[in-house]
């Protein structure tokens, strides 16, 4: 229950981060979508950033069978401390440990930059739809060998 809180407030501060990239159309949709492939999905690996307290305050996933890096996120009041970085390397060492050879996924425009700089690169520019309202997007992947 806590994982799913946490993706819920993830989808509506997304709106804040990304109000400069983003139509409201499309971030009120983002916001209030839980997407067939969220990641809390049963079969996607999921590591956690926790406060010494137990908060949990970031998290991220990836799909083992398609290799998708499907949910990077870490609270607004926790960001610029590495969790960030943090998470996402758990999820590729783990996803190398386990076999795979890559990670892909989508990026919002918001979050392209924190990608590049972490190796991921952009293979094109997509739109993505979410209840029928068009983001732009961006396909990207990692070589994990």
């Amino acid at each position: 229950m806590m994982m799913r809180k946490l993706w819920q407030r993830s989808q509506t501060e997304h709106q804040g981060d990304a109000s400069e990239d983003y139509r409201d159309e499309v971030l009120d949709v983002w916001a209030t979508e839980e997407a067939k492939d969220s990641p809390l999905s049963s079969e996607k690996a999921r590591f956690v950033a926790e406060t010494d307290e137990g908060e949990v305050v970031g998290f991220s996933t990836y799909n083992e069978q398609t290799n998708e890096l499907s949910g990077l996120y870490v609270k607004p009041e926790h960001t610029g401390k590495g969790l960030g970085e943090k998470l996402l390397q758990k999820a590729e060492e783990d996803a190398k440990n386990n076999g795979l050879d890559y990670l892909q996924g989508k990026s919002t425009i918001t979050a392209k930059e924190f990608y590049q700089e972490h190796g991921y690169e952009i293979q094109e520019e997509i739109t993505h739809e979410i209840d029928g309202i068009e983001m732009t997007a961006y396909e990207m992947n990692k070589d994990l060998t």
